[in-house]
């Protein structure tokens, strides 16, 4: 490193912490513009995979614009403080532009349905547009901060990897304090202020740096003959390498960038389905990710100092493609090995999914992160006119910029390939093949460099040694490509992952989609983790109830929408009822969609229906920028602790429902009860409270609607019992008479209202559903919860206040059914919690209350024959 010192302090020594808290407050930026333009364009993987490509094409255009720039700038480093400045004033215009881009995008949004391919490149240019100024601002940062404070004998490799490994560990302290902390504590919003604030405050004490130390060209600093940087031991110094090296090392950083951003892909997704999927866990990989990266930063700067780059170039590339492949056996170790049950605390469970998250990710990022260093000092040293005569700069900063761009450039292809080609193409397992197939080739790339003359030993010549490792480096990705017709995404996982007979697979960036089938009940599955569905005659039940309550509500159900696909077996009832002219499904993914065929039995083959429209797209974004209405708006069952599904319930989307209804519509949102917290249901309940002037909640198991509209649906015993008819098949729902539909209900107005009475509103900006939910529960604990969840709606449930207007000879016996199916729903907690003499007793209080209650019914009759077999 160079001696500039004020102080005793070098300005090398400042830069490490500045680029420390410029990384930080980046990778809060991405986090927090993520959601921003996620609220715009929506989360379905194009969506998203826009976002990254025009965040990364920024930084690459940075990177290269930085590097050009830095060697004619008399003070690089106040330069530096300047872009710092004004990355944090552009990043306060990030939301004033989205607005902008918004409104555009929600005038063309109708059009665009039609054609996915000209909506691709709307969302990309408008992410463009936005995102271009800052993210060219911070990828010019690093080349400028080089050229600063690297002197002419350093090496590009040691001095500028160091410099990149305290920017990744920056990077690290912005995500981790970005997902688990300050979007929970502060909202989006105010989190972007903070990393604009962290931007502003880099600037100053990056201008306090250059203030109290002199750089290279400003006045009072003597300019100090040129010295060449230093050559390996044996090597002739020259003036510069040929050509050939330059290349190769931009090659190679552009290859560990492409192989780096789509093993991510693979390893986020596989991982969020061995061990946990939550917004925290997301956050957690992601952190252990870039820890790897800044570790291996650190490394390959000490390499690059002690060993011949191209062989440790090569090197970390196998290492790559080996870590990779191992990746294979640790997380299937772990699927194996993971609890099944859920954590006790937060801590516990943060410290379970870093150590997860490390054990398979910390070896190949780590040589990943070594590489570029790597590819810094072989660039450095073929770079011509690296340090003219009469200058003590390194002139390294056009280095530095062209391979951080090539590097970027290749992340930006390995996000679009990876995310849209590879994994779609061949699954997660081939692709992981595919890429350490490719780090192997970087690897043969770098050992084909020309190796700087050295004595050959008596026994081998360095050629010979050179030979030997590109012949086992060829021989092993001949041996993947032979490998790649076996490798299954099943390698990853556990044999138990997997039930049955698998009766379609399908794979793509948003994950892993089956149906499997065994002992005649098929079942969807989603990352092997999440059931959407089966064909169990108690789950077709619990389905075909939850189409026909909102046809049961609305008087004239023409048109209707709803939020989410999975089997369709919801829908059959809306098929079957005449009312409904117009059924639209929107649907995020493709692979659910086509998986959705092998459930047409029990569907009705409502894909082939021509009332139905599927809609491939975010239902957020579909319900904020469609120009339809609507009689019936329906939010399917989601699973609130993944990222971004605290929007689901939001203030923001439930007022786009409301705008989207035909006059005296209503809109239902299920709520899983076993996958919440009692406080984030009563957010939820508060902010459908806030947003519509008449509140119920309906139950139907251990789920719940939340049901919201301008006034109280009729609910007429005739209309009713006109309506089930109607449906023909609402026996199968559970649905004999009113009576029985009534007994569903579990909350009026005046109970959501006080139940929800101080909780804080969900919202864009705080998407707190999200955050109330640290770790998805295993299958016992979720029961307990959704036990625990129903017991405290129990204790505030009524009867609907339109039941006081039925007919005597009807409202009796429906009062009667009323008063048995709380006893029942009573019964089963009691039996969920092991209490099965208070449960038996509750089932027959019920069936005293109504010898009519199927659950009780089938409770006590369960019971006697259990009984039975224990007097025998």
């Amino acid at each position: 490193m160079s001696s500039n010192r004020d102080g005793g302090a070098p300005v090398t020594s400042r830069m490490f912490g500045l680029l420390f808290l410029s990384g930080a407050s980046s990778l809060a930026y991405e986090v927090v513009w993520t959601r921003l333009l996620g609220g715009v364009f929506g989360v379905a993987l194009h969506a998203t995979t826009a976002v990254l490509v025009a965040y990364m094409a920024g930084l690459s255009l940075g990177g290269l614009v930085g590097g050009r720039l830095a060697p004619r700038l008399r003070a690089p480093l106040r330069a530096y403080a300047a872009l710092e400045a004004a990355i944090g004033v552009s990043a306060l215009l990030v939301p004033l532009g989205l607005s902008a881009v918004g409104g555009l995008y929600g005038w063309l949004y109708e059009p665009l349905l039609a054609r996915p391919g000209l909506g691709f490149a709307v969302r990309f240019a408008g992410a463009l547009v936005v995102l271009l100024v800052p993210t060219t601002l911070m990828g010019a940062t690093l080349p400028l901060a080089a050229e600063g404070c690297l002197g002419a004998r350093d090496r590009i490799g040691a001095g500028a990897g160091r410099l990149y490994a305290a920017n990744t560990a920056g990077a690290v302290l912005g995500a981790a304090a970005a997902g688990l902390f300050l979007l929970p504590a502060l909202g989006v919003s105010r989190t972007n202020l903070v990393a604009a604030a962290a931007s502003v405050a880099v600037a100053l004490l990056a201008l306090a740096t250059v203030g109290r130390a002199a750089t290279p060209h400003e006045p009072g600093r003597a300019a100090t003959p040129h010295e060449p940087p230093p050559h390996e031991p044996g090597r002739a110094a020259t003036p510069h390498e040929p050509p050939a090296p330059l290349r190769a090392a931009l090659v190679l950083a552009a290859l560990s960038g492409f192989v780096s951003l789509s093993f991510q892909i693979v390893w986020t997704h596989v991982l969020a389905a061995v061990t946990r999927d939550t917004t925290f866990a997301f956050t957690c990989t992601l952190a252990t990710f870039l820890t790897g990266i800044a570790l291996g930063g650190l490394t390959g700067a000490l390499l690059s100092a002690r060993v011949r780059t191209a062989v440790a170039l090569g090197a970390c590339q196998a290492g790559v493609a080996l870590s990779g492949l191992l990746t294979f056996v640790t997380l299937r170790w772990l699927g194996e090995a993971a609890p099944d049950r859920s954590p006790v605390s937060f801590d516990a469970a943060l410290a379970q999914q870093l150590a997860s998250a490390a054990l398979p990710l910390l070896p190949p990022t780590l040589l990943l992160g070594a590489s570029l260093p790597l590819c810094l000092d072989l660039a450095g040293r073929a770079a011509p006119g690296r340090a003219p005569p009469g200058r003590a700069r390194s002139g390294s900063g056009r280095a530095v910029g062209a391979v951080l761009s090539a590097n970027t450039l290749g992340a930006v292809l390995g996000c679009v390939a990876g995310g849209l080609w590879l994994v779609p193409r061949f699954g997660f397992g081939k692709t992981t093949v595919l890429l350490s197939a490719a780090a192997l080739g970087g690897a043969l790339l770098a050992l084909g460099l020309p190796a700087p003359p050295a004595p050959p030993t008596p026994s081998q010549g360095p050629g010979r040694l050179r030979l030997f490792r590109r012949l086992t480096y060829g021989a092993l990705v001949a041996a993947l490509l032979w490998l790649l017709p076996a490798a299954s995404t099943d390698w990853f996982f556990p044999a138990r992952s997997v039930e049955g007979r698998r009766v379609f697979h399908a794979e793509d960036a948003s994950g892993i989609v089956e149906v499997a089938e065994k002992d005649g009940v098929r079942s969807l599955v989603t990352d092997r983790r999440h059931r959407w569905g089966s064909t169990h005659p108690a789950m077709v039940q619990s389905m075909l109830r939850q189409g026909a309550l909102p046809l049961l509500l609305h008087p004239r159900p023409a048109r209707i929408v709803e939020i989410g696909l999975a089997t369709g077996i919801h829908a059959l009832p809306q098929l079957r009822d005449s009312r409904v002219e117009a059924l639209t499904i929107v649907e995020i993914s493709p692979a659910v969609i086509d998986a959705a065929r092998a459930f047409s039995a029990h569907n009705g083959g409502l894909l082939d229906d021509p009332r139905v429209d599927v809609v491939l797209d975010d239902g957020r974004s579909f319900l904020q920028r469609t120009r339809r209405r609507f009689d019936v708006i329906v939010l399917g069952l989601f699973v609130p602790y993944r990222p971004g599904a605290g929007a689901l319930y939001s203030r923001e989307l439930l007022a786009a429902c409301q705008e989207r209804l035909a006059p005296g519509g209503l809109v239902l949102e299920w709520l899983p009860l076993d996958q919440m917290t009692f406080d984030a249901v009563r957010s939820v309940m508060a902010t459908f409270a806030a947003v519509f002037p008449h509140v119920e909640v309906w139950e139907k198991g251990h789920y719940v609607a939340l049901l919201g509209a301008d006034a109280p649906p009729a609910l007429d015993p005739a209309a009713l019992r006109e309506g089930l008819r109607r449906l023909g098949g609402a026996p199968a729902a559970g649905l004999r008479d009113p009576a029985d539909v009534l007994a569903s209900h579990l909350l009026g107005p005046a109970e959501v209202r006080a139940l929800a009475a101080g909780a804080p509103l969900t919202t864009e900006d705080h998407p707190r559903v999200e955050f109330m939910q640290v770790m998805p529960a295993s299958a016992s604990t979720g029961y307990a919860r959704a036990a625990q969840n129903l017991e405290r709606l129990l204790d505030r449930r009524a009867a609907p206040a339109a039941l006081a207007a039925w007919p005597d000879a009807e409202r009796a016996p429906a009062e009667r059914r009323f008063a048995a199916r709380g006893r029942s729903l009573r019964g089963a907690l009691l039996q969920a919690r092991g209490q099965h003499r208070d449960a038996y007793a509750a089932f027959v209080d019920a069936l005293r209350a109504d010898p009519d209650d199927e659950i009780a019914q089938g409770e006590v009759a369960r019971y006697a024959e259990a009984l039975q077999r224990t007097s025998r």
